[in-house]
């Protein structure tokens, strides 16, 4: 019983790493997306402003 309890807690923590993991790559990736677009987009004002907002 005690194993199979470990067991289960096991799994679930290593697909919440996993799951931690890909937040985390997904959010590096926007980042990256926005840096490169902000400076893309430098002269425009506008589409600054806009990305602060948010």
């Amino acid at each position: 019983m005690y194993n199979h309890v470990c067991g289960k807690n096991f799994r679930r923590g290593i697909k919440t790493v996993f799951k931690w993991k890909q937040k985390t790559s997904i959010e590096k990736a926007s980042v990256w997306s926005n840096v490169a677009t902000k400076w893309k987009f430098k002269k425009d004002i506008r589409y600054r402003i806009i990305n602060e907002q948010y």
